[in-house]
């Protein structure tokens, strides 16, 4: 199991020590918001944008995927040719109650294409980043910010595909593809390589054909910063996605019987 260590910290490499970089840990403030970040808590976030092993970096923080407006200008040009005459509109309501008036879910991004300020398309956008499985990075953080160290992660850590995938990718993918796509919109999926790579293959339709597109990016070490680099572009259907998410076969039933039996000879105490 890896055991991944600080990468990123409010919006710069651990390893960058300009005064841009300390003023922005001082403030505690995330470039790619524009504003101060509240991950987690309001006056102490964990300002941690991603981690790393190795060559690979794993984003933790959606918001880590606005650097340079990069995910945008690649959205619109699938979505529309070119992202000339668009604006991006940020957490847009989507899903209603059927009970109440209350909203249920928004769009991440919804970027628009305009004539001269009359609506003439657009597109959805969500952003999927990956929660963390194993031990806390706060006593890491904190040691980051007082020393400027980085410490060796104590335990092991992990990035969590399956749940990222599971309790929240999927359902927004059921949830949003059948209303975009009766109303012939795209929706577009911004993820990053080794969350995209961890999933069985998605198989690939004509761009004509899709109903969802995936927009996979690598965070690509340029030295001085990780920038990120649009590595490739799938269209896909939602069937084929929701296949690919849920790609799993059950044992043989005498196998699955076994682990049955063990288990309950070792609750009842008897041998097996």
């Amino acid at each position: 199991m890896a055991k991944l260590r600080l990468a990123e910290v409010f919006g710069y490499r651990v390893d960058n020590q300009t005064p841009e970089a300390t003023r922005a840990r001082g403030r505690k403030w995330c470039p790619f918001r524009n504003e101060c970040c509240a991950k987690y808590e309001a006056r102490n976030p964990l300002g941690i944008c991603s981690l790393v092993e190795g060559q690979v970096v794993v984003i933790t923080c959606p918001y880590r995927f606005r650097e340079g407006k990069t995910i945008f200008r690649d959205a619109a040009q699938f979505a529309f040719g070119s992202d000339k005459d668009t604006v991006v509109i940020p957490e847009v309501p989507f899903l209603r109650s059927t009970v109440g008036a209350g909203q249920l879910g928004k769009i991440d991004f919804v970027i628009a294409k305009h004539r001269e300020g009359r609506l003439v398309d657009f597109c959805a956008l969500e952003v999927q980043s990956v929660y963390m499985s194993g031990a806390g990075m706060r006593h890491e953080f904190d040691h980051f910010l007082e020393t400027g160290k980085v410490l060796e992660p104590a335990a092991n850590r992990h990035a969590d595909y399956r749940s990222s995938s599971h309790k929240r990718l999927m359902p927004q993918l059921m949830l949003k593809v059948p209303a975009l796509r009766r109303w012939g919109k795209k929706l577009l999926i911004a993820i990053h390589h080794d969350f995209y790579d961890w999933l069985p293959p998605c198989p690939s339709v004509d761009p004509s054909n899709a109903e969802l597109t995936w927009l996979v990016y690598r965070a690509e070490d340029r030295g001085d910063a990780y920038r990120l680099r649009l590595q490739q572009t799938v269209p896909s259907t939602l069937e084929g996605a929701v296949l690919s998410l849920t790609a799993a076969v059950p044992p043989p039933r005498d196998e699955f019987e076994q682990q049955i039996q063990s288990a309950l000879s070792r609750q009842l105490g008897y041998s097996s």
